[in-house]
């Protein structure tokens, strides 16, 4: 591998681990901030708009990656991630901090799908196998590490670090970044930024509904309007904003699906199983942090193993094997008491890690590889976008259940998981490629 390729590759790194520990860093500053500035009613906005503005911006800027490059888009994305982040260093109010970090939320949108499509330029597929792995683990460990440096640095320096920590950071992958010289042909048509809106509207709002069904009445016509709006808009139109090429590519819509099912039905089971631990079971704060640490293990082992996989199995098998295991275990939570041993739950979340990994590299690989030349920024932005979905899905409804019995949420999660393997399962049988 040449220098300048690991130089590109720690750049986006650097920066990946930036947008994913923002997701996390103030779950335990959050009140220290708010006792600093004020604003205790827009308390939940700090973290809520970050993660709701770089889901819907991350179709956008994947679209923006095949027309102007994913160098530019992800060069752009990054200064301006690095310079709101300053700005929320110097807020005076708890309004301007969410403003800043939602336009954060942007730029973390647009360094996802560029880094996506940067890995595949850069690696081959045994590479990118590894790879590919490694930075699906930084979220894994963001969600671990992201509170706990934030208190680190809360209780050595100010909450203010917690975001000024990120310009040098950020300055570095700009550095890191410039030997890296764009080849990947462009796409010539102009972006339909009407239904570019219109879709952004559309997906706010339902995301926004999963958090507050209090407001669905407010909400719904507005996401139905838009979703309507979105639908003629690109049916009346020879430039759509989603590709023809993506719809007619089974293959994609299934990885898409796929990753979309099962991030909604067991994720978020991942965020409430300190509480079902803590709650029910009586552990501390620090076992259940070890336990979940279960995840981060199992997906690091098949970002090793990924890769090699793909290579012998290409990606059909692969992703329904990773469903298969992870349905399978799930069956011993229908079956969970108060007295189950933890080490049963450590071993779960394992499997979870390994699973979760296994299928995201395969499908991210395979998004990349399966599509169109002029597309593919796009398409392996659609991966993020439908892990986050599911994702934000997920929370709902197991923060939903969880306050009504805390068993319910794992309950729900075999349910759920059952169910989309048999979806998954049935879906694939279409599929006969031999590239697939």
């Amino acid at each position: 591998m040449k220098s300048s390729t690991k130089y590109v590759l720690w750049g986006l790194l650097i920066t990946n681990l930036m947008v994913a520990m923002d997701t996390t860093i103030l779950n335990t500053t959050g009140p220290v901030v708010t006792k600093d500035i004020g604003g205790d009613k827009y308390y939940a906005w700090i973290f809520s708009i970050y993660t709701l503005l770089s889901t819907i911006s991350i179709p956008i800027f994947g679209k923006l990656t095949d027309r102007f490059g994913r160098k530019v888009v992800f060069l752009w994305c990054t200064a301006f991630f690095t310079m709101f982040s300053f700005l929320c260093g110097i807020a005076h109010s708890m309004p301007e901090l969410i403003i800043y970090r939602a336009l954060k939320g942007l730029a973390a949108g647009g360094v996802l799908p560029a880094t996506g499509i940067l890995l595949g330029d850069l690696l081959t597929v045994k590479q990118r196998g590894k790879f590919q792995g490694h930075f699906s683990l930084i979220w894994g460990i963001s969600a671990l590490l992201g509170p706990l440096v934030g208190a680190m640095i809360v209780e050595l320096l100010n909450w203010r670090w917690i975001f000024f920590i990120n310009i040098p950071l950020g300055v570095i992958t700009l550095l890191l970044m410039i030997p890296y010289k764009d080849e990947a042909k462009r796409v010539q048509s102009p972006i339909n930024w009407a239904s570019a809106f219109y879709f952004a509207i559309a997906a706010f709002t339902v995301l926004i509904l999963t958090m507050n069904w209090e407001w669905a009445v407010f909400l719904l016509p507005i996401a139905i309007l838009m979703a309507v709006m979105f639908y003629r808009t690109e049916r009346n139109t020879n430039t759509p904003f989603l590709p023809i090429g993506i719809l007619k590519n089974y293959p994609l819509l299934f990885f898409n699906f796929n990753t979309f099912l099962f991030f909604f039905a067991l994720f978020g089971l991942e965020s409430f199983i300190p509480y079902f631990l803590q709650k029910v079971q009586g552990s501390s704060v620090l076992m259940s942090g070890l336990i979940l640490a279960g995840i981060s293990l199992g997906w690091m082992l098949s970002s090793y193993l990924s890769g090699k996989i793909v290579i012998k199995y290409k990606y059909k098998k692969p992703i329904l094997l990773g469903n298969l295991i992870i349905t399978l275990s799930t069956i011993p939570f229908f079956f969970y008491t108060e007295h189950t041993p933890l080490l049963c739950t450590f071993l779960i979340l394992m499997v979870h890690g390994f699973c979760y990994g296994l299928i995201q590299t395969t499908a991210s690989i395979g998004s990349y590889e399966l599509s169109n030349e002029c597309e593919k920024g796009f398409a392996s932005s659609l991966q993020s976008f439908a892990r986050n979905i599911g994702t934000t899905f997920s929370l709902g409804y197991m923060g939903a259940l969880v306050v009504k019995n805390p068993f319910y949420i794992l309950y729900a999660a075999g349910i759920f998981a059952i169910l989309a393997c048999l979806i998954s399962a049935a879906l694939s049988i279409k599929m006969r490629s031999k590239s697939f």
